[in-house]
C-alpha cells in the first residue's frame, strides 16, 4: 500500500500555488525562510508533527548555510536582472533558485523522516513557531493574517 501523503516538494508546490503572495510578503516583510515555513505546514499536516523551537532551529540548522550560501545569492542575481534587460538570463537564474529551494526541502525531508507525531492539526503552532524563529517575536495582525492565508493552503481540501 502507498502512502497517501504527499512529498514535501508535491506539497509545497501545491500550497504555494494557493498562497505563494502571502509566503513572499513573510519572506520579504518578516525574514521567514520560505523553505522552512512550508517544510513546517508540511510535517504539521502530513505528519502531525508539532514543532517546538528546538526542533524549528534544527530543522533551521540543516538547511541555513546553503540559504545563506546559495539560495540567497541566486535570489538576488535574480532580483538584481529584474529591470536590466537580461529576461533569459534572469529565467536562468530563477529557475536555479527554483532547484536550490527544492534541495533545501529535500534536505528538510530527509533529515526529519525519523521525527514522528500524532498532533491532529499541528500547521498553526508550526507555522507560527517559524514566524517566531524568523523574527524572535510572536506574530501581528497583519502577518497572523500572512500565516492563515498558507495555513489553509496547507490543509487538505474537501472534495466538491
Amino acid at each position: 500500500m502507498t502512502d497517501p501523503r504527499p512529498d514535501l516538494w508535491t506539497f509545497a508546490v501545491a500550497a504555494y500555488a494557493e498562497a505563494g503572495d502571502a509566503c513572499l510578503a513573510l519572506q520579504d516583510g518578516y525574514g521567514v525562510d520560505v523553505p522552512l515555513l512550508l517544510f513546517a505546514a508540511w510535517i504539521g499536516q502530513a505528519r502531525g508533527v508539532p514543532l517546538d523551537a528546538a526542533r524549528v532551529a534544527e530543522a533551521d540548522g540543516w538547511i541555513r548555510d546553503w540559504r545563506r550560501e546559495v539560495v540567497q545569492p541566486l535570489r538576488a542575481v535574480r532580483r538584481r536582472l529584474k529591470d536590466a534587460g537580461a529576461e533569459t538570463l534572469r529565467a536562468t537564474v530563477k529557475t536555479a533558485e527554483l532547484e536550490s529551494e527544492r534541495v533545501a526541502l529535500s534536505i528538510l525531508e530527509q533529515r526529519s523522516a525519523g521525527w514522528t507525531g500524532a498532533a491532529t492539526d499541528a500547521v498553526g503552532g508550526n507555522l507560527d513557531a517559524v514566524f517566531a524563529f524568523a523574527t524572535r517575536h510572536g506574530a501581528e495582525p497583519e502577518s497572523k493574517g500572512l500565516l492563515s492565508a498558507v495555513a489553509a493552503a496547507a490543509r487538505p481540501k474537501a472534495a466538491a
